[in-house]
C-alpha cells in the first residue's frame, strides 16, 4: 500500500478590520466593488464612477480628484489579483441557507415551525422576515447572520492562504 502524502499548508496571518470586511460582504450596495488589501488588511471600496473616471481619466478630470484617492483607485485597479482581491458578496443562496439554519436554532417549537412553514410556502423570504419581525427575534436573526457571514469570510480568507487576525472589539 503506497504511503499517503500529507501536505500542510501554512496560512499567512493577516490583521484586518473584520467589521469593514463584513460590510463589504453585505450585498446591500452591489454596485460598489470592495477589495481586500492583502498587505495591510484594509478594505477599499470603489464606486463604478471612480473606476470609470480612473480608467478614462483626462488631465482636466484630475483637477477635480483628491490626488491620494486617484492614486489609490489606480493602484487597486493595477494590482487586482495580486495585492488586492475582490471581496465576494453574500449571494441570495447564502441568505436562504442562513434562514433555514436559523430555524433550527429557535427554541420556541411553535415559532420554529412557523418559520419553517414560511420558508416552504409562496413568497418565503417576505413571510420569513415578517415572522422574524412580528416575533421580535430580529436581534437574534441579526446575530446569527453575522456569525454565518463571519464563517464565510474566514473560509474565503483561508482559501486565499490567510489566517485572519482581528481585535475582539470588532463587531
Amino acid at each position: 500500500m503506497p504511503a499517503r502524502s500529507r501536505h500542510l499548508t501554512l496560512l499567512r496571518p493577516l490583521r484586518l478590520d473584520m467589521g469593514a470586511l463584513e460590510a463589504a460582504f453585505d450585498p446591500s450596495a452591489p454596485e460598489d466593488s470592495a477589495y481586500l488589501d492583502l498587505e495591510t488588511g484594509d478594505v477599499v471600496t470603489l464606486t463604478p464612477r471612480e473606476v470609470t473616471r480612473a480608467i478614462h481619466a483626462e488631465p482636466e478630470d484630475l483637477a477635480t480628484w483628491d490626488p491620494d484617492r486617484y492614486e489609490l483607485v489606480r493602484s487597486v485597479l493595477a494590482r487586482i489579483g495580486k495585492r488586492y482581491r475582490p471581496v465576494p458578496v453574500d449571494e441570495p443562496a447564502d441568505l436562504w441557507s442562513d434562514a433555514k439554519e436559523f430555524v433550527g436554532t429557535v427554541n420556541d417549537a411553535k415559532l420554529a415551525k412557523r418559520l419553517g412553514a414560511a420558508l416552504a410556502g409562496a413568497g418565503p423570504v417576505h413571510r420569513f422576515f415578517r415572522i422574524v419581525w412580528d416575533a421580535e427575534i430580529a436581534d437574534e436573526w441579526g446575530t446569527f447572520v453575522a456569525a454565518q457571514r463571519r464563517e464565510r469570510i474566514v473560509a474565503w480568507l483561508t482559501s486565499l492562504g490567510y489566517s485572519p487576525l482581528w481585535s475582539e472589539t470588532d463587531p
